[in-house]
C-alpha cells in the first residue's frame, strides 16, 4: 500500500495542508494510475483501429476442450460470431442476452417449403420419437401447429436450415411450414449460430456449454491474435481495481494508515471554526477512526458471507 513513513515530529512542525498533501500522497498516486488506465480504456479504440475493431461481432478466444463445442464442425479459434438464431451478435451484450433468449424460451423453428422437405425423402412416423435412427446427417422435425406435432419427419439439418428464417409458428412463415426440432432434453437447444466468412455452426445440447467458450470484443483486421489484446485489457482492469482499492482503503481513516493522518489534517484544517477546541476535534477524530474500522470490518464480513453463502 502506499503508506507514507514520516518523522512524526518534523511532520507535526510542518503546516497542516502542507502535512495533508504530504499524508495524501499515496492516495493520489493511486487516483492518478486509476484515471489513467480508464483514459488508456477510451482511446484504445482509436490506438487500436490499425488492427482491430469492435461493434461487428465478438470473436471466440479459447474453447475448452472436452465440450461439445470443440468437436469437428463446431466453434474455432478467431471465430467471428454474428448472430444466433438470427438474433443479432454485434456486442458482447448481444451475445449474452441471445444465449438467455434461447435458454427462456421454448425451441425456435425454421422455415421450410413443403415441396424442400418432401423432396427430401423424409421419413414420416407418428409417435415415434426416433424417427431417424440416430443418422447423425438427419434430425426429427415436427411441426409447430400442436394439431399436427405428432406427425414427425426425418430431415437433413443443415440442408433444411441453412438458409431458412427462424419461426415459432406457422404465421412467421407466410407460404411455408414452421418445422421445430425435435430433441432428447427441453433443456437442449438445436443453435444456427452464424460465424462470419464460414458456413454457420449447428450446436445440438444445453446452453450451459457456452460457459466454456471465450469470447472478446475485438475482431482482427490482420493475423494478428485477439487474445492479447484482451489479456491487456484484463490487465489494466486488475491496475484499475487494485489502485482504486488501495486508494480507498487509504482515504479511510484506519489508524496506522495514511488516512488515519488525513483525517486528522482535515479536521483541524476545515472544522477549526466549528470545532474550536482542539480536545473536542481529537475526540471526533477518534469516533471517525472507530467507525473507519467498524465500517471495513462489516464489509470484509458481507464479502465472506456472500462468498460462501
Amino acid at each position: 500500500m502506499a503508506f507514507v513513513a514520516l518523522n512524526t515530529e518534523q511532520l507535526k512542525q510542518l503546516t497542516k495542508s502542507e502535512q495533508l498533501c504530504i499524508c495524501s500522497a499515496g492516495v493520489w498516486h493511486n487516483m492518478v494510475l486509476c484515471f489513467s488506465t480508464c483514459l488508456l480504456v477510451l482511446i484504445s479504440p482509436v490506438i487500436l483501429k490499425p488492427f482491430y475493431e469492435q461493434g461487428h461481432g465478438i470473436t471466440v478466444v479459447e474453447i475448452q476442450k472436452g465440450t461439445g463445442l470443440d468437436q469437428k464442425g463446431g466453434l474455432m479459434i478467431n471465430d467471428v460470431i454474428v448472430d444466433v438464431n438470427e438474433c443479432p451478435v454485434k456486442t458482447m451484450m448481444d451475445w449474452e442476452n441471445c444465449l438467455n433468449e434461447e435458454y427462456l424460451n421454448s425451441q425456435s423453428g425454421f422455415c421450410v417449403s413443403e415441396e424442400m422437405y418432401k423432396k427430401e425423402n423424409s421419413v414420416v412416423e407418428v409417435g415415434s420419437w426416433n424417427c431417424c435412427q440416430n443418422t447423425s446427417e438427419k434430425m426429427c422435425f415436427r411441426h409447430s401447429d400442436l394439431k399436427m406435432s405428432q406427425q414427425l419427419m426425418c430431415l437433413p439439418v443443415r440442408k433444411m436450415t441453412e438458409k431458412a428464417e427462424i419461426c415459432k409458428n406457422n404465421l412467421d412463415c407466410r407460404e411455408k411450414l414452421c418445422l421445430v426440432p425435435v430433441l432428447d432434453m427441453n433443456s437442449e437447444r438445436l443453435l444456427r449460430i452464424g460465424v462470419y466468412s464460414r458456413n454457420a455452426v449447428y450446436y445440438i445440447g444445453g446452453i450451459e456449454s457456452f460457459s466454456f467458450v471465450s469470447v472478446g470484443r475485438w475482431i482482427a483486421k490482420t493475423s494478428l491474435p485477439v487474445k492479447y489484446v484482451d489479456m491487456c485489457e484484463m490487465f489494466i482492469g486488475y491496475i484499475f481495481a487494485f489502485s482504486s482499492g488501495i486508494a480507498i482503503i487509504n482515504i479511510i481513516p484506519l489508524f496506522c494508515l495514511d488516512g488515519n493522518y488525513i483525517i486528522e489534517c482535515i479536521i483541524h484544517l476545515f472544522l477549526k471554526s466549528y470545532i474550536p477546541i482542539s480536545s473536542d476535534r481529537n475526540k471526533f477524530i477518534f469516533v471517525l477512526k472507530v467507525i473507519g474500522h467498524v465500517s471495513l470490518i462489516a464489509c470484509g464480513f458481507s464479502v465472506l458471507i456472500t462468498y460462501y453463502f
